[in-house]
């Protein structure tokens, strides 16, 4: 028997039929209805004109401002979102603003952000977006987080993207990206791109820099005047290695190293490589021998040779230049030693004691140095 009960402050409907449902109907059409489980099910939309509280265990509210409020409170999830797996999808837990997205499937997106826009603009955008309202020079920005666990069940975080503002004056701004793993327990600066351009490993990290391509690996610098470095910063920043290749019409005193491009110069009116080992990096040691090139493009001249350089332990400096290219008028390449002694050498290499207009030099380390000589001399170019 199914009773309608009213008293001061309740209105009570019961059901006792067989399915224990009340229902509510609109022109003898079934519109909503409430089972003997509490369950609710409405034909339309269920509307709400007033907000949440604090309290409400889970409530469905709204607001002019916010629209649509959901209110909850658990002691693990405030607000939890199951798909018909009763799998939990999302979940805000108790007391934060944290959005977690659950999954236990492998290789399928927890999150997907999808954009159907079929022009050229970029969609859909990814934004981190922190609203300061006193930014500062060398304020963080956001981090893009990579957390695991370790074999002691801990959380790690095992990488990390983080953003920089580095400078915030307006017209004038700069930003900076890290890119950050976890070593031996340790977050390390691997790949740092500024204002600089891209920095890796290096002081600020461990290990180096590895290319495995399948191609060539190439730089493409903007400017002509550009150079491939193996920089040892222990070493006082002197580059060291098996390749360095110096930028054109540069010095290369202080390197030390099987093979390099020491210099390459393109010069007018100019004829004269000058050597000179001085008492601050020279004391004692093989210096190297250099592959030696000097031309001279308007007179279609062209000689090259070898030059070594050493000191004995307890002896003088000395240098040799063994010619063994002569092409064209007047080739040939004759080295001066201006002064010999036991800390000081000065040299001098000249092709064909003429000036002359579309000069190429260039000077290649093909032996590697040793002991305190090992380092490369100041070589420059001048005009006779």
């Amino acid at each position: 028997m199914s009773t309608i009960k009213s008293s001061a402050e309740n209105l009570t409907l019961n059901a006792d039929g067989s399915g224990n449902d009340i229902k509510f109907q609109s022109n003898g059409v079934e519109k909503a209805s409430i089972d003997q489980d509490g369950n609710v099910v409405a034909a339309g939309t269920i509307s709400s004109t007033g907000d949440t509280s604090a309290g409400d265990d889970a409530a469905i509210g709204y607001t002019a401002a916010e629209g649509l409020i959901l209110t909850g409170q658990g002691s693990t999830n405030d607000i939890t979102i199951k798909n018909d797996a009763d799998q939990t999808v999302i979940s805000i837990p108790t007391g934060t603003r944290t959005v977690q997205f659950d999954s236990t499937d492998d290789a399928v997106a927890a999150v997907l952000i999808k954009s159907t826009n079929g022009n050229a603009a970029s969609a859909p955008d990814f934004v981190l977006y922190r609203l300061s309202d006193s930014p500062a020079d060398a304020d963080y920005l956001a981090k893009t987080v990579y957390r695991g666990r370790n074999d002691n069940s801990q959380d790690v975080e095992y990488a990390q993207i983080l953003s920089q503002a580095v400078d915030v004056s307006d017209g004038t701004e700069d930003g900076r990206m890290y890119l950050q793993t976890k070593v031996a327990g340790s977050d390390v600066n691997h790949i740092i791109m500024d204002s600089n351009g891209v920095t890796t490993a290096g002081a600020l990290g461990v290990g180096g820099l590895t290319v495995q391509s399948t191609t060539a690996f190439q730089v493409k610098p903007a400017d002509y005047a550009s150079s491939i470095t193996i920089n040892n910063a222990a070493s006082n920043g002197k580059p060291e290695g098996s390749v360095f290749m110096t930028t054109q019409n540069q010095d290369s005193q202080g390197f030390q190293g099987s093979f390099a491009v020491l210099n390459h110069w393109k010069f007018d009116a100019q004829s004269e490589i000058r050597i000179d080992c001085t008492t601050d990096v020279f004391r004692g040691g093989v210096s190297g021998t250099y592959w030696v090139q000097m031309g001279l493009g308007a007179q279609a001249t062209i000689g090259a040779g070898w030059l070594s350089i050493v000191k004995a332990t307890d002896g003088a400096w000395d240098m040799w230049f063994d010619q063994v290219v002569s092409h064209g008028s007047s080739p040939t390449i004759t080295l001066t030693k201006t002064t010999v002694s036991s800390t000081v050498l000065d040299g001098h290499l000249r092709i064909a004691n003429t000036t002359h207009t579309y000069g190429g030099f260039s000077i290649t380390k093909m032996g590697g140095g040793s002991g305190n000589g090992g380092e490369v001399p100041a070589f420059t170019l001048h005009s006779l």
